[in-house]
């Protein structure tokens, strides 16, 4: 059941493999986030976490839900269509973000503890996440296709490939991207 909802949102095969090899990689890259323990990186991490909460503190909600989504959609559409050059700028991306968020979790986990750094994680787990996931597959798959396309074993144009991809940004991606904004506006209005 839940695999024909999968192949029902994502009707590319390659991309369900490719959501799959990068959810692989996010694990990982968020178990050596956690696993690190040089001190320069983490003191940057404390910075970066106070430096992101410090504009939110004085704004109204409208205004977080709109800089979160203006930014979260602008920097997913752009990593997507960035994959069209090969691909690899998706794989980077994911793998820096697991690294990054296993900081964050353990920044916010050892400065308020383990309830406080689970909640302020779920937005990111439940929607930023497999919205990353899905969005640098379909970069992967654009890149795979652009390769394919110069190589003459492509029939459909990188225009008609990346028509699809925005096609499924719509579909699931978007959607997602609101929820994450919408939940993330609440946690950081909360204090979190």
């Amino acid at each position: 059941m839940i695999s024909r909802a999968v192949e029902k949102l994502i009707p590319e095969k390659p991309v369900r493999w490719c959501v799959a090899f990068l959810a692989l990689l996010f694990v990982a890259a968020v178990a050596a986030g956690l696993s690190n323990t040089n001190p320069s990186l983490q003191e940057m991490t404390k910075k970066l976490v106070e430096l992101m909460q410090a504009p939110v503190r004085e704004m109204a909600g409208g205004s977080v839900f709109l800089i979160i989504l203006v930014n979260n959609v602008f920097a997913s559409l752009l990593l997507m269509f960035l994959g069209i050059l090969g691909g690899v700028i998706p794989v980077l991306v994911v793998g820096t973000n697991g690294f990054m968020a296993g900081m964050v979790y353990r920044h916010i986990l050892e400065s308020s503890g383990a309830k406080h750094a689970a909640l302020d994680m779920i937005p990111q787990a439940i929607f930023e996440v497999p919205a990353l996931l899905v969005v640098a597959a379909y970069g992967i798959w654009l890149g795979i296709g652009s390769i394919r396309r110069l190589q003459g074993k492509e029939e459909r144009s990188i225009r008609e490939l990346a028509g699809i991809a925005l096609q499924r940004y719509f579909k699931l991606i978007f959607p997602l991207l609101v929820a994450a904004a919408v939940a993330e506006t609440f946690m950081m209005l909360r204090g979190g």
